[in-house]
């Protein structure tokens, strides 16, 4: 779990806000922000899952996943799961269900804000 920990919360914190703004304040706008938000995480965790095997990238200590053994959280977690042959798969993914729901987001968004612009409209005639 706390190898996950960095990930798992970035990924947490934007759905909980989903959730929140959708069922317990009925915030549709607010649920539709925070589902580009989620997203958009999932778009920066690829490149991150991408460098399970390659190992090249400089990380949070100022050191690659080369530099020190189990320091890359993804390397780490899909070598204990024997997944780590597919963790270019895993990240082409990740970004693309990230973009799926960005867009999702925007055209939800856009969708409301549409709604609201024409009740405004009809109420001022």
């Amino acid at each position: 779990m706390s190898t996950l920990g960095g990930s798992l919360t970035q990924l947490l914190v934007p759905l909980i806000c989903l959730l929140t703004f959708l069922f317990k304040t009925k915030d549709s706008f607010g649920s539709s922000v925070s589902l580009w938000w989620f997203g958009e995480n999932l778009i920066d965790l690829a490149p991150y899952i991408n460098d399970a095997r390659d190992l090249n990238l400089i990380l949070l200590g100022g050191v690659t996943g080369k530099d020190v053994d189990d320091y890359h959280d993804w390397e780490y977690i899909l070598r204990k799961l024997g997944l780590l042959q597919y963790d270019h798969l895993l990240a082409k993914t990740s970004h693309m269900i990230g973009a799926l729901l960005m867009v999702c987001a925007v055209s939800w968004g856009g969708f409301l804000l549409f709604k609201q612009f024409r009740n405004r409209r009809l109420k001022v005639q």
